[in-house]
């Protein structure tokens, strides 16, 4: 049996957050390990320090924020890929939206065979 250090390291262990149920899992492969802190911010206390880019707090504020825009289901609004389009051009200034045609960036329809799939 493989050292449970070793498997981390390997990137084998992923942790996921589930908006359905508003609570995370660890996995391993197809397998599904609940995790339950007594808060989400003990989570986030292991978060390396150079992804808070100096801010603790409003790194888990962020967080905080993001569970809130979390699609549930997987399925974008009809007018999201246009809204996120419209934010990423409005910071990047290489993007051109007026070039971009989302019909052949995105579609809903891998979110909607997993929904089939897996009865979500």
């Amino acid at each position: 049996m493989l050292d449970k250090v070793v498997i981390a390291n390997r990137g084998e262990i992923a942790l996921r957050y589930d908006a359905g149920q508003g609570s995370f899992s660890a996995w391993y492969f197809e397998h599904r390990f609940p995790i339950n802190p007594q808060r989400y911010s003990d989570i986030i206390k292991t978060v390396p320090e150079s992804y808070l880019l100096g801010d603790r707090a409003l790194y888990l504020a962020s967080f905080n924020k993001v569970r809130e825009a979390i699609s549930l289901d997987g399925i974008m609004p009809d007018d999201g890929a246009r809204t996120a389009l419209k934010a990423l051009a409005s910071f990047e200034p290489s993007v051109r939206p007026e070039k971009v045609d989302l019909a052949k960036t995105y579609t809903n329809e891998f979110a909607r065979r997993a929904k089939d799939k897996f009865k979500a």
